[in-house]
């Protein structure tokens, strides 16, 4: 009788040695259920937040406009590189004819003569003038200009060429113009906007014959000066003037705005399509299957794809926190069967 008995301490001591670690279990699984579903809502709060995704939209097409607009710019440069392209290959080389036949008295510049070469006949008045940071090929160095005045008595403003030097321009002392009647040819060019730094001794910033005439010492306001055309000498003045550096033909390659173009409108596409994939992998986990909507899963299956998606907070029949449940309860009855068997 006693032999019978003497087993029902020892199980009792395994079922209290045994319960603390059960218990722990259940509430480890219990906590884990817990974050595991907190994790789903703030998950499924994520992905249905509309003002996130209207925030990072904004962003995103704002950064593909910039992109966009950048390439349009890129590829109107293009265009316009290609019209003076082909202004200077239709004009260059043509034959020189009079200043009076391409302007007359009384006339105006014409943008479709630009480049064009024409003859002038007159004599140089006033001092030279330098025309700074203006760079052309031959390195530092400053344009030489000078006011030529025509035998009909209207002064034009001639780039006579190009000084190199090192030396600063208040050491620079440019070389005098030749003396007496003179004919050259020259380009005609458009005259620039006045620069807002104006006259500074004899130089200047922009190719401005008002400016230009001031710099050189005649009178200011001259209507004799023609204001909106200057001339660059091709032939007959550089070659004259103390090793005068001519200045050289315009470049007519197309230069790589159309390659900048396509680049920014590739990362406007790039943004655009980075946000679409975005959106698209974010509510893919959230959209139903279509064995969902024709209702032919498995009702088991549906509920743990469900469960899986954050769907919902109930509790279907056969998901994974029942069957947690279920070992749970084994765990914690495995020691008391023993010990009552």
């Amino acid at each position: 009788m006693n032999d019978a008995q003497s087993p029902a301490p020892h199980a009792q001591a395994a079922r209290a040695v045994d319960a603390p670690p059960a218990a722990g279990r259940a509430r480890g699984a219990a906590t884990a259920r817990a974050g595991r579903l907190g994790s789903d809502r703030s998950a499924e709060a994520a992905r249905t937040s509309p003002r996130r995704w209207l925030a990072l939209g904004a962003v995103i097409f704002v950064l593909a406009g910039v992109c966009a607009s950048l390439g349009v710019w890129q590829w109107n440069r293009h265009i316009a590189r290609d019209a003076r392209n082909a202004q200077v290959l239709a004009a260059y080389d043509q034959d020189a004819v009079t200043f009076a036949t391409l302007y007359p008295a009384g006339g105006a510049y014409v943008a479709a003569d630009q480049w064009r070469p024409v003859i002038l006949a007159g004599r140089f008045v006033g001092d030279p003038v330098l025309v700074r940071n203006r760079p052309v090929g031959y390195g530092a160095g400053y344009h030489v200009m000078g006011i030529f005045e025509l035998d009909d008595g209207r002064q034009v403003l001639v780039d006579r060429g190009y000084l190199s030097t090192q030396a600063p321009i208040d050491e620079v002392d440019p070389p005098a113009a030749p003396q007496g009647d003179y004919r050259i040819v020259a380009r005609l060019r458009p005259a620039e906007s006045a620069d807002r730094r104006g006259v500074s001794g004899g130089q200047i910033y922009t190719f401005t014959p008002a400016q230009a005439a001031s710099a050189a010492g005649l009178p200011d306001g001259d209507a004799r000066v023609l204001e909106d055309v200057y001339v660059i000498a091709a032939s007959g003045v550089s070659s004259a003037l103390n090793d005068l550096q001519p200045i050289p033909r315009p470049e007519t390659d197309s230069g790589p705005h159309v390659s900048y173009a396509l680049q920014w409108w590739t990362f406007a596409a790039g943004f655009i399509a980075v946000y679409i994939v975005m959106f698209i992998r974010e509510h893919r986990a959230s959209a139903p299957s279509l064995d969902d909507v024709l209702g032919m899963a498995d009702p088991a299956t549906v509920h743990s794809t469900q469960a899986r998606r954050g769907g919902g907070g109930r509790r279907h029949p056969g998901n994974d926190e029942d069957f947690e449940d279920q070992a749970i309860t084994r765990q914690l009855n495995v020691p008391g069967n023993n010990a009552r068997d």
